[in-house]
């Protein structure tokens, strides 16, 4: 190949190399899915495909809430997760009004470890659909082993719910012997 016709490649392909290059690195920084900021109760989400239009697709429909006002005990956590006899360690139990409507007055939340009922019961303000509270306990235990930590929403029944029966949940944690 002569001189004049290395040249004449030289020209032409470097552009093209240069330019796919740019095109290449623009399209990796490119991410169609976040241009398009998901809605929690949107009705569609748009999916896109690299070379490929977007299409969009309906989206899993937001949960129903329950009708009325339904008291649960979203989540029992121990911190520090693993304690030793002798050290104190806090319980936190987390409540939850998983009905549409908003409860109409305030109540407690009860703690039981094992079958000792953890003094007092906590009060928490009437809880809005969907809202969440937290009451927590600092205690310590003489005895390593497996115990349980029940958490309890309206153990006296002040709020009228649409289902009672799921007020209360178990949470088995371990206590070890202190060094």
């Amino acid at each position: 190949m002569g001189e004049g016709r290395r040249r004449a490649v030289k020209r032409t392909a470097l552009p093209v190399i240069v330019g796919v290059a740019a095109l290449l690195i623009l399209l990796s920084l490119l991410r169609p899915a976040d241009a398009y900021p998901l809605a929690y109760e949107a009705t569609i989400t748009p999916t896109c495909f690299l070379y490929l239009p977007c299409v969009a697709k309906e989206a899993t429909p937001a949960p129903t809430p329950i009708p009325g006002v339904d008291l649960i005990i979203w989540d029992i956590v121990i911190d520090p997760p693993v304690p030793a006899v002798g050290q104190t360690f806090v319980i936190t139990v987390t409540a939850k009004n998983q009905g549409g409507d908003d409860a109409p007055v305030g109540t407690f939340i009860r703690l039981t470890v094992d079958d000792w009922q953890v003094p007092p019961d906590r009060f928490i303000a009437p809880l809005k659909a969907g809202t969440t509270a937290d009451a927590a306990w600092g205690l310590s235990l003489s005895q390593a082993g497996s115990h349980m930590a029940k958490g309890e929403v309206d153990p006296t029944h002040l709020v009228s719910e649409t289902n009672e029966g799921n007020n209360m949940m178990l949470q088995p944690f371990d206590v070890v012997p202190s060094e």
